[in-house]
């Protein structure tokens, strides 16, 4: 073969492997695009599921519980002064200088009316589906953080200071109450004197007040904590979408 057609034909062999090198290149690249593309579709639908079960937890669990808290809050204030008058003899119906008057009527079903308590059903499986397939599907950094955050810290301290009250009820104040006369029967004067005399049910009825405030303490700082994070994944969500 000559010296010319030699250097032809290496020519022609090293643009082929050009040309194939190229192709693989842009082959790899488009691969890459479509991989990136799918991630991309993925974390935004991890996203959008976490919001969703963010705002149903806000809807269904955190603003009625504020709202009964606050409800309970105002009822276990009565029910702590009425019990706190100091003049036993006094007749039902006590006068705190703001028009407020509870009676015998008023009295006794209050104590049973703060005996119920509110038992949260948090949903976590949005959450718990991302650590699935991995926390890293988030790709905001700060956004990761504080959703974790929120789902490892906020929800399991608003169970537990939930829980504690719910405890404290069932070991410390219903014991006392039920052993003290058969609920079905009429609630007399006698049943009013008893419970205003007996320091027992009084000092449990300002723990169920304070461990009461507790929550509504940790509802109220949860809160605006779950709206911004929904904030942030909107914001991120457009950001994803554009």
């Amino acid at each position: 073969m000559e010296t010319g057609e030699v250097k032809q034909y290496t020519k022609y062999g090293v643009g082929e492997i050009l040309l194939v090198t190229v192709g693989i290149l842009i082959a790899l690249q488009i691969n890459n695009w479509n991989s990136s593309k799918i991630l991309k579709q993925k974390e935004i639908i991890i996203l959008q599921q976490i919001k969703n079960e963010l705002q149903l937890t806000l809807d269904t669990e955190i603003n009625p519980a504020k709202a009964y808290y606050q409800k309970q809050d105002t009822l276990l204030k009565r029910v702590v002064k009425f019990y706190k008058n100091p003049d036993l003899d006094s007749p039902p119906g006590y006068n705190f200088g703001h028009s407020e008057i509870l009676t015998l009527e008023d009295s006794l079903p209050d104590i049973f009316n703060v005996l119920f308590e509110w038992h949260f059903v948090i949903n976590t499986s949005a959450f718990e589906n991302l650590k699935s397939v991995g926390m890293d599907q988030i790709t905001n950094d700060s956004l990761r953080v504080k959703i974790s955050t929120i789902y490892s810290n906020v929800y399991p301290q608003i169970l537990l200071t939930s829980q504690r009250v719910i405890h404290f009820l069932e070991d410390q104040l219903r014991p006392l109450i039920n052993d003290h006369y058969k609920l079905l029967q009429y609630r007399t004067q006698h049943d009013l004197d008893y419970f205003r005399s007996n320091h027992p049910f009084i000092n449990r009825i300002n723990w169920l007040h304070r461990d009461r405030s507790w929550v509504l303490k940790t509802l109220n700082e949860s809160i605006p904590r779950i709206e911004i994070l929904m904030k942030e994944i909107d914001q991120e969500l457009k950001r994803l979408e554009s």
